[in-house]
């Protein structure tokens, strides 16, 4: 939905030329799931050391995501002129559907310490190919906030933020209902 409605679009000289399906790159298709399995490995090995153990404080989780929320719901409420779609897509598919409404399932099993750590990364290794991606026409925001941090939009750092935040809910919530370990076995 985002690119067939060119919220954003891709220099399509860089790309492969293969669309999944109508205006959606084979690139972009494998991104986000290979973007969430790292999360995962990341944060399932982290919590499986024993420094990582006992890193869970629901309330600090909640007001990660209740703060982290309310700040790109005000920045989409003061750029409604823009009409901030790509931003507004975010908000329902990573801070609402999986981050918050998994939350009451999920927080106290999240490891805050364990999540940084895919944020981190998410966030240094995003907005370092995001700078490169748009300065050099690899691809191109449409309908943003037209805020920005060295060409970089600000409704970026949302998904830098709360796409590791989903993914590791998503297998949190996946884990508690089949009943599968969230660690990997050290011994």
């Amino acid at each position: 939905m985002v690119t067939s409605h060119t919220w954003w679009s891709f220099g399509q000289t860089f790309m492969l030329g293969i669309d999944v399906i109508h205006h959606l790159p084979v690139e972009e298709a494998l991104f986000y799931p290979f973007g969430g399995i790292l999360c995962l490995f990341l944060y399932i090995l982290l919590c499986s050391s024993k420094k990582f153990q006992n890193r869970k404080r629901p309330t600090v989780y909640w007001g990660f995501l209740v703060a982290g929320a309310l700040v790109f719901v005000g920045l989409a409420w003061a750029t409604w002129h823009h009409k901030p779609a790509y931003l507004i897509s975010q908000l329902v598919v990573y801070d609402l559907m999986c981050c918050l409404f998994l939350a009451p399932i999920v927080a106290g099993d999240m490891d805050l310490l364990a999540l940084s750590v895919p944020v981190i990364l998410v966030g240094s290794s995003g907005f370092g190919w995001d700078y490169f991606a748009i300065k050099h026409g690899w691809w191109v925001y449409h309908a943003v906030t037209r805020m920005s941090l060295l060409n970089v939009p600000i409704e970026e750092f949302n998904y830098y933020l709360f796409a590791p935040a989903s993914a590791i809910s998503i297998y949190l919530a996946f884990c508690q209902f089949f009943k599968v370990p969230q660690t990997i076995s050290t011994h």
